[in-house]
């Protein structure tokens, strides 16, 4: 049961006249795992008193949400939340940089139960004001969304500020050229000759930038038909495992004759690194991915 009381001794005759505080006591479980809570709310008993009906209510609805879980501050879920992301290095690393530039000092220092719809459309408002593309304002929502619909998962919420909040159009060019021979040749030929293999990777094997960079010999299986992709290159120049996927994972992809013929090339005018991978760094043992 939730109970009103007052917080100093004073008898009931006298509650209108009291300067202290009512408060309400109250247990967020049942049985063992139960623990005590209480909120003040100043001289106002009605306050009191509603909010002891609501907590039996959804006690007894079976949607009790515990008032004081959403007393942790905004950064320090944020952070823990992102903490345990299964993303890619590159997520992890844009979510930062969103919630450091933009969403933490807007709301970084409030506790989630005090973060508003009103607050998450001025962040918006104010990313705008600065000038900010869609894109970048369309990421900042989506992490604020994810971290506050976990909160909502993990019974310290209610509800997400964030639903129904109108977000800027991302404008999307839907003229998709694909580069002829000359062209493609044109750009293997503008990188350094070691890289230019990357080139015939991305073509014809479909491969990302980080991926292409992260081919060794041990990629090219079945007679030299098959290429299978394990690994990709982070903007730290380390290796990691594909997107959205465990170390380990794989996916073949068919290995076209003219990108097998430009792997050749590569091999015999410069070889690989100690352990076989195809692609060199200017400084270290494999190639930086620029950002």
């Amino acid at each position: 049961m939730a109970t009103v009381l007052k917080r100093c001794g004073c008898p009931d005759t006298d509650w209108k006249t009291c300067p202290h505080a009512w408060v309400v006591r109250y247990r967020t479980l049942g049985g063992r795992a139960s623990r005590q809570q209480e909120r003040s709310f100043g001289a106002n008993r009605r306050e009191a008193d509603n909010f002891a009906l609501k907590i039996e209510h959804d006690k007894r609805a079976r949607v009790f949400i515990d008032p004081a879980a959403g007393d942790v501050l905004f950064r320090a879920y944020a952070q823990t939340w992102l903490a345990r992301h299964l993303g890619a290095d590159s997520t992890v690393a844009g979510y930062r940089s969103v919630l450091n530039a933009h969403v933490f000092p807007a709301f970084g220092h409030r506790p989630l139960s005090r973060v508003r719809r009103e607050d998450v459309k001025d962040l918006i408002a104010v990313m705008r004001g600065k000038g900010l593309s869609a894109g970048r304002v369309r990421e900042a929502h989506l992490v604020v969304a994810a971290i506050f619909n976990e909160a909502v998962r993990d019974k310290m919420l209610a509800v997400s500020p964030c639903l129904s909040i109108a977000l800027p159009e991302i404008t999307v060019n839907r003229d998709f050229i694909v580069p002829t021979a000359a062209q493609a040749d044109g750009l293997a030929a503008g990188l350094p000759g070691d890289w230019a293999a990357t080139v015939w990777l991305m073509h014809g094997c479909g491969l990302r930038v980080g991926e292409a960079l992260a081919v060794s010999e041990q990629c090219i299986i079945s007679d030299r038909t098959v290429l299978r992709v394990s690994e990709q290159v982070n903007p730290q120049g380390q290796l990691r495992p594909l997107k959205f996927r465990s170390a380990g994972d794989y996916r073949d992809t068919p290995l076209p004759q003219y990108v097998s013929d430009a792997i050749d090339k590569h091999l015999a005018d410069y070889g690989t690194t100690g352990d076989g991978y195809l692609f060199r760094g200017r400084r270290q043992k494999l190639v930086v991915r620029r950002t």
